[in-house]
This record gives structure tokens, sequence and C-alpha cells, in this order.
């Protein structure tokens, strides 16, 4: 959940991270807010598949520090038509 997310960024160093894989963490999207706050300079795949990410997380992705990302995966998250959007718009 989030008090995890918040240990993962203050404990691995970042660097040199280049795929996260958080299946089924269930971080939601106060989770993906902490992680786009992040500095995620080498990370080139994010797998937040069953993480329960609304539209809302999805803005947060789209705002924050995932600018390098090739692969993204939010399977079986309840985006809805507002997190569609903002992936789109992106």
């Amino acid at each position: 959940g989030n008090r995890g997310v918040s240990l993962l960024i203050t404990i691995v160093p970042l660097l040199e991270i280049k795929e996260l894989l958080l299946w089924d963490n269930m971080i939601g999207d106060c989770g993906v807010k902490i992680l786009a706050k992040a500095h995620w300079p080498s990370l080139k795949s994010l797998r937040l598949a069953e993480n329960n990410i609304t539209g809302k997380g999805v803005k947060s992705l789209v705002n924050g520090a995932f600018c390098n990302i090739s692969e993204l995966s939010l399977y079986k998250n309840p985006l809805g038509n507002e997190g569609i959007k903002q992936l789109v718009k992106g």
C-alpha cells in the first residue's frame, strides 16, 4: 500500500532502476502520487497492474517523473473514462 511505496522511495536507490514491478500491491492513487514525486532517471518499464488506480492516479502518472518510460502496464485497474483520457493526452 501507500506506506510500502513511501518506504520504497526512501530506502532503495532509484537512480539505476530500469524496471519497477508492483503488481497487485493495492497502492491506489495515493501510492501512485508518491511514486510520481520521486526521481526515476533510468526507469523504462513501470508495471502497476491490479493496484486500484483510478483516473486520479493516472493524472499523477502523466504529470509526474515518468517521462522516460517506454512501457506502462495498468492492467486491471479501474481507470475509468477520465483515466483513459489522461493517458491519451499524456
